[in-house]
């Protein structure tokens, strides 16, 4: 993930393939400084949209991994 505005590296997200799981999953990261703002939000929006009209995935899971 890259901001917009000065493209500046922020993080990750994207669509993998797990071999323990039927689905495609969605994933993401990025740096604290840019959590809790939106940027996930928006990052995952696009992912799914491009899984949805160019890959053709009709479902897509997500595994949360919660933080101490």
């Amino acid at each position: 993930m890259e901001r917009k505005d000065d493209e500046l590296s922020i993080g990750t997200c994207g669509l993998i393939k797990r071999t323990q799981l039927e689905e495609v999953d969605i994933r993401f990261a990025m740096l604290k400084t840019y959590e809790k703002i939106g940027y996930a939000y928006e990052a995952a929006s696009a992912i799914l949209k491009d899984g949805k009209e160019n890959l053709k995935l009709e479902k897509v899971v997500a595994i949360k991994v919660l933080k101490n």
